[in-house]
Parts: C-alpha cells; sequence; structure tokens
C-alpha cells in the first residue's frame, strides 16, 4: 500500500487542482452560450451516479439488502445535489437578491461541479451512507474508501458532463 502511496497523492492533487482551476472576470456580464444549463442535466447525471454509486455500495457490502441501498443511496445523493444549488440561492437572497429561484437558475452565472461540490458531497453522502450501512458491510474502513471513491468518480464524471455540455462567458 504504501509503494503506491506518492502516486495516489499525485494523482489526486493534480485531479484536485485541475477540477479548482477556472477563469474570473470581475464586473463583467456572464451569458450562457448553450441552451443547456447545468439544472438541465441534473435527471441524466442523478440517474448515472446513482447506478454507479449503488452498485459499488453493493459490492462492498456482505448483507446486501438491495432495497435499503438503494433507499438510503438514493436520499444521500438528492440532498447532496439539491444543497449546492439551495446554498447558492440562499446566499444570493442574503446578498440583496429578489430573483426567483427558476430565475436563479435560468440566470445566475455557474458551474455547480468543482472542489467545494466534492466537499459538500462528502460532507452530506459520507455520513448518510456509512453510517447506516457500514454494518453490513465486510469491512468497515474499505467500506468508507468505496463510498469516497464512488463520489470522486461521479463527482468528476457530473465536472465533465457540465463543462461538455453548458457553455457560458463573461
Amino acid at each position: 500500500m504504501k509503494k503506491y502511496r506518492i502516486g495516489f497523492d499525485l494523482l489526486l492533487a493534480g485531479l484536485l487542482a485541475w477540477m479548482a482551476a477556472f477563469p474570473v472576470c470581475a464586473n463583467s456580464s456572464w451569458q450562457w452560450i448553450s441552451e443547456t444549463r447545468p439544472y438541465d442535466l441534473l435527471p441524466p447525471v442523478i440517474a448515472g451516479t446513482l447506478v454507479i454509486e449503488i452498485t459499488a455500495v453493493l459490492l462492498a457490502l456482505k448483507n446486501r439488502k438491495l432495497w435499503k441501498v438503494l433507499f438510503i443511496v438514493t436520499l444521500a445523493n438528492l440532498l447532496s445535489f439539491a444543497a449546492p444549488y439551495l446554498l447558492m440561492y440562499v446566499e444570493l437572497r442574503d446578498l440583496g437578491g429578489s430573483q426567483s429561484f427558476v430565475s436563479y437558475l435560468d440566470k445566475f452565472p455557474n458551474y455547480v461541479i468543482g472542489i467545494a461540490y466534492l466537499n459538500l458531497t462528502v460532507l452530506i453522502e459520507l455520513p448518510v451512507v456509512w453510517l447506516t450501512l457500514r454494518k453490513d458491510s465486510k469491512n468497515q474502513w474499505w467500506f468508507l474508501v468505496v463510498i469516497l471513491a464512488a463520489n470522486a468518480v461521479t463527482t468528476g464524471l457530473t465536472y465533465w458532463v457540465e463543462r461538455h455540455f453548458c457553455y457560458g462567458r463573461w
């Protein structure tokens, strides 16, 4: 395990740096160039994420209770997908914004997925999934690693989908 540590650390640091890098233009007007907005992609992204994460969790469990896993992983993912939108909207409202939530989703210049989203996802999903299913796992620490890895993979894929289909500029 130790001989792979440096390579894993470098890979993770590179992935995180790539996901966090984005251009910033102050005092500019944002325009979405594409017709597709990040929230338009939520249904297929959520479906893909659920397939990947439910499969990963089931493979790490010794007691594979399908309905329990479906419910817990779906609940955790819905919470983690809703959280960034709601947090950004509340922040906008606190700054004196008067847009409706739908207007906010359509006009706010924001890609949702990034390093902050990965952290938020882990903070929401890890306790929900790990605390409720850890007793059914083969190895609790391995189960923790599986949950973290599945979330990193699905966040990376969601990041790619969002950047690939949604275009905007300052």
